[in-house]
């Protein structure tokens, strides 16, 4: 089997809940996006995915997420979909930090591998924490880049 990894900048992030952000800019290190006080939005990452190299399916191993999350907000959950179906969830986090290169925070390895049908996605849930000391600052979050690494 071949090992090969597929990265896509962080200008490709959309946000689901544009209601629940102040602000939502792309930049030229990736997307930075500002939280209300209290409120959540699911940010998604369209992951070029190549199905079949040299007439064998890939099999997706683990994605990643390099973010730094600021101001009280983290992310709280992580899923990754291969076009409409849900290959894996990650529930009840706390990522918050600076993660710029892979670490044990930004990794999420699959307990198997995942034979790639259609596309990868990953979707990713930022919330941003109540209680705040004056001055209120809104919860940031800067996306630089997401990947995934796969097998064929």
């Amino acid at each position: 089997m071949k090992m090969f990894a597929n990265w896509v900048h962080g200008h490709a992030l959309t946000v689901e809940s544009l209601d629940c952000v102040s602000r939502y800019q792309h930049v030229r290190g990736g997307t930075e996006v500002t939280v209300k006080p209290g409120k959540s939005s699911w940010l998604h990452i369209a992951l070029p995915t190549p199905v079949i190299i040299d007439d064998v399916r890939s099999q997706l191993q683990r994605i990643f997420i390099l973010f730094d999350a600021r101001n009280g907000g983290r992310i709280t959950e992580v899923e990754i979909y291969d076009g409409p179906i849900k290959v894996q969830e990650f529930k009840q986090l706390n990522l918050k930090g600076t993660h710029a290169s892979p670490d044990n925070t930004n990794t999420f390895n699959l307990p198997t591998l995942h034979s790639v049908r259609w596309g990868i996605g990953i979707s990713f849930l930022f919330t941003a924490d109540t209680d705040y000391e004056e001055p209120i600052r809104p919860s940031d979050l800067v996306v630089s880049t997401a990947g995934g690494d796969f097998m064929a």
